[in-house]
């Protein structure tokens, strides 16, 4: 019965077609049939679709695909991360610096909220709880020293996001989110740590 209701549709058309068309996309009736088309108990023979009706259908699968696609967060710019130490850093004692690499949007969320104390009291639970998600380079150093240069390659560079922690004895975040530069100049002064562009 389903399938005589969509013939006689059909055969209603004013464009000998078997189906009224406009010069925009069909609205009432196209949308009916392309639920039909959709529907495992109602099959629309492809050859009956008017020209206007596959070409709204196409463009529908492409709006489709290119929303899925572009739901995805953007991957980090960054490629370089120079490290400058102060020669008063951190009450003039070494300091521990974590860049972290992260590839999950809620763990990017997490993050951006956690100061550098909690970041190293959790950072192995972070790290077996998103064993694929998260990417970590650790470094200890002292103050006044030049270097490293984080060379930011290979899977890293699917990253969503990059943070720098850095523990200090002082209260503070100690946080700096890196991935909004492509050069990066990261300075550990003597209180906190700052970012900055390669100049």
């Amino acid at each position: 019965m389903q399938s005589h209701r969509v013939a006689d549709d059909l055969s209603r058309g004013s464009d000998g077609s078997g189906l009224e068309v406009s010069s925009s996309c069909p609205s009432t009736r196209p949308s009916r049939l392309l639920s039909g088309l959709l529907s495992p108990d109602l099959a629309v023979p492809l050859h009956i679709l008017t020209n206007e009706v596959r070409v709204c259908w196409l463009v529908l699968l492409l709006l489709t695909g290119f929303a899925a696609c572009s739901s995805s967060p953007p991957t980090i710019d960054t490629r370089t991360i120079d490290v400058q130490v102060s020669p008063n850093a951190n009450q003039d004692a070494a300091v521990a610096l974590d860049i972290v690499y992260v590839f999950n949007p809620q763990l990017l969320t997490q993050l951006q909220m956690l100061g550098a104390r909690d970041w190293f009291k959790q950072r192995d639970q972070f790290r077996a709880l998103y064993p694929t998600e998260v990417d970590v380079s650790s470094y200890e150093l002292v103050p006044g020293q030049r270097g490293p240069i984080e060379q930011v390659a290979g899977r890293h560079t699917d990253a969503i996001g990059v943070f720098a922690f850095a523990n200090y004895h002082n209260e503070g975040a100690h946080r700096a989110r890196l991935d909004r530069l492509k050069n990066v100049v990261l300075r550990l002064n003597d209180d906190d740590l700052a970012v900055a562009p390669v100049s």
